[in-house]
């Protein structure tokens, strides 16, 4: 019983993480792409959101992919780089809106840490910390649920 009550517990903390990533992962991919491209539209949608949705998709393919087992290997890979290549370009949109917001805001910098290397040093650690935690989210749930 308690190895069920610990699974569960688990996959709680999981997909509380990965709606958290989410919601964090779609506000930056979309405050990224709005001051980039500024209030385009189609059908009265923003550009921005729908790049947003777009990011936010790629994750649920790629855990979607955990779930099914109807694909063959072709299908798999191809879903992979189609997903690698998504999360190195929601990478750097981070950068970009962290960047945006950090100059946007006027961070000072002190006697230790230089207002232009704050700005260089922490959008590159947030958009890599957000990077490793789409794999570790995605791979955390591809080891709980193995194909058998």
């Amino acid at each position: 019983m308690k190895k069920y009550v610990k699974k569960y517990v688990l996959v709680g903390v999981l997909v509380f993480s990965l709606v958290a990533f989410e919601l964090f992962n779609y506000a930056s991919t979309e405050y990224s792409f709005s001051t980039l491209i500024g209030d385009l539209q189609i059908f009265g949608i923003s550009w921005s959101v729908l790049m947003a949705i777009a990011f936010c998709g790629s994750d649920f393919a790629g855990i979607a992919r955990v779930f099914t087992d109807k694909m063959n290997k072709y299908e798999t890979y191809m879903l992979l780089a189609v997903w690698l290549i998504a999360s190195i370009i929601n990478m750097t949109t981070t950068w970009w809106g962290v960047t945006s917001a950090l100059v946007a805001n006027g961070v000072p910098g002190n006697e230790v840490i230089s207002h232009e290397t704050l700005i260089m040093a922490v959008p590159s650690i947030i958009a890599f910390t957000v990077f490793a935690a789409r794999i570790s989210l995605i791979g955390s749930f591809s080891l709980m649920f193995p194909k058998t």
